[in-house]
């Protein structure tokens, strides 16, 4: 067939108006293929019969095919119209996270709120690796005598006894 001709047809979309807009009604769920509008026809818009194309063994055997095809039900219009607009369609169950993202997610929250303790954490074993640094440092400075005297002074400072 030349590619300006075509074979045609239409189909109802039903629509309800509810809470003040427009909306799919219900039986476009039913997965029944939707009604045609006007059955199918030439594009030229012309009886058949005199089409120069649609009369032609060929064109007849096309108009033939087009009358048996089905139309499409809702679901499969909405994957053409997917389709021809190159919109990716996801199936509502696919389109939120499911329970073990959603834990994931959750997992990932708690160590990122505990990041900060962490951090503190860090902190305070590097003052304490310091303070250690410091302290042999300062014993290895001290005579044998002098490196025992200062450990215990320190020992009594940190569990609060007086110098034994």
């Amino acid at each position: 067939m030349p590619d300006e001709h075509r074979i045609e047809d239409a189909v109802k979309v039903y629509m309800v108006f509810e809470d003040g807009r427009w909306c799919l009604d219900a039986l476009i769920q039913q997965g029944d293929p939707l009604d045609e509008v006007t059955g199918t026809r030439c594009s030229y818009e012309q009886p058949r019969e005199n089409c120069a194309v649609c009369s032609t063994p060929q064109g007849l055997a096309e108009v033939q095919a087009a009358d048996r095809a089905p139309m499409p039900n809702g679901r499969e219009l909405l994957a053409v119209l997917a389709a021809e607009f190159g919109v990716v369609l996801v199936p509502a169950a696919m389109a939120g996270p499911g329970p073990q993202i959603t834990r994931l997610s959750e997992q990932i929250q708690q160590l990122l709120d505990r990041r900060s303790e962490v951090d503190q954490l860090g902190e305070q074993l590097r003052e304490a690796f310091v303070a250690a640094v410091e302290l042999s440092t300062y014993l290895n400075t001290q005579t044998r005598h002098g490196r025992l005297h200062a450990l215990r002074a320190l020992i009594a400072h940190i569990i609060g006894k007086p110098n034994a």
